[in-house]
């Protein structure tokens, strides 16, 4: 799985999405991943952090363009046909210079092998389990949608993640 999830996110090449540099093993066979080094907080943090500190309008002036952000890597990786399935402030980093990086891809699911394919010419074996192979129940109890807490995956979809987003949202708010 560790290396099902690096190949899904180096599929990924965004601004939004932590760049995957190579894989591979360590002198005592443990599997390693090289990625870019995320200098900041992670966003939940910052929403703690600057809940009380500002004032509505700059609260909401600082993190609704982190969540539109986030919302644009998910578009992205919809149509690489892929789903991300644990959306949540936790998973954001937000660096020195205000870039966001929605991280940790090893929930993703394979939603169109098509696109997939289509755009990296990869083995579907390479990357995210499918609708049918994926394990479900799986997710953050908290933002998870109503198909996620089912024991089957083939009813996930890019629906899915909008429902994260809007959980997103919806603590933000």
């Amino acid at each position: 799985s560790f290396r099902c999830e690096a190949f899904t996110t180096a599929t990924l090449d965004h601004p939004n999405i932590v760049p995957i540099h190579d894989i591979g093993v360590d002198a005592d066979g443990r599997p390693i991943i090289a990625m870019k080094l995320v200098r900041g907080t992670p966003w939940n943090k910052m929403l703690e952090d600057d809940w009380e500190a500002l004032s509505q309008d700059e609260y909401l002036g600082k993190h609704l363009p982190i969540l539109i952000h986030v919302a644009q890597a998910v578009a992205f990786a919809h149509s690489r046909g892929l789903i991300h399935r644990d959306i949540k402030p936790s998973q954001v980093m937000v660096g020195e210079f205000d870039e966001v990086l929605l991280m940790d891809w090893g929930l993703s699911v394979t939603v169109d092998e098509n696109a997939l394919q289509k755009h990296k010419g990869l083995s579907i074996l390479e990357v995210a389990p499918t609708i049918v192979t994926a394990s479900n129940p799986a997710g953050t109890v908290a933002y998870m949608a109503p198909e996620q807490t089912l024991n089957a995956s083939n009813r996930l979809g890019p629906w899915t993640d909008v429902y994260l987003l809007g959980g997103t949202l919806f603590y933000i708010l």
